[in-house]
């Protein structure tokens, strides 16, 4: 399954990381692209993702995931 949302709040390479860091610690998470210019993220999964998930994952970070 793959989703894409858009991430806010990202200032240098080093907010991509972190944002990836967290969000591969979902269980099923196999991959992960950033798409600098528009501003979004896709993520894949072996099973079913949802927003509530990435959201949570980035919860204590100053980074949010919004629906496209």
């Amino acid at each position: 399954m793959k989703i894409s949302f858009k991430l806010q709040g990202l200032t240098c390479e080093a907010c991509v990381k972190l944002c990836e860091i967290k969000i591969k610690k979902i269980h099923g998470i196999t991959n992960i692209k950033y798409n600098v210019s528009k501003g979004v993220m896709d993520v894949e999964s072996e099973g079913q993702i949802n927003l509530g998930q990435i959201q949570a994952a980035l919860s204590n970070t100053p980074y949010q995931a919004t629906a496209l």
